[in-house]
């Protein structure tokens, strides 16, 4: 598999993680990181115009992902991360955004499947 394809893979699952139910999400991750902010930064948008480039991504597909993008730095979390993850869990905070990485999906081809991050490495801090 050459590294652009790769690339693409660890996307889709990217978006697969944020299309996740909140079950799901606690599933996959280290319990020591902080759940939102590993949702909301799942999606790297910087790997997107080197995709495009390579012929993997359609310029409709690359469009959207800035879309979903933007819409990620949109989303302001709360302060309080109890509450926060009460909300995460309730499907209330983050069901637009779901919805949306379920659609991003569907333009990409691509089906809602359990993420795999097996290639990704969590580093416990201090």
């Amino acid at each position: 598999m050459n590294h652009n394809c790769i690339i693409y893979r660890k996307l889709i699952d990217s978006i697969r993680l944020v299309a996740s139910p909140y079950s799901v999400q606690c599933e996959v991750l280290p319990d020591f990181i902080h759940l939102p902010d590993e949702i909301l930064n799942a999606v790297e948008y910087i790997y997107v115009p080197q995709l495009l480039k390579a012929g993997i991504l359609t310029e409709k597909q690359s469009k959207a992902l800035k879309e979903f993008d933007d819409y990620l730095g949109t989303l302001d979390p709360e302060d309080n991360y109890n509450k926060l993850l009460e909300n995460m869990e309730s499907g209330d905070w983050l069901k637009e955004l779901r919805v949306r990485a379920l659609q991003l999906l569907d333009l990409l081809g691509e089906k809602y499947e359990r993420p795999n991050l097996d290639g990704i490495s969590y580093i416990k801090g201090t």
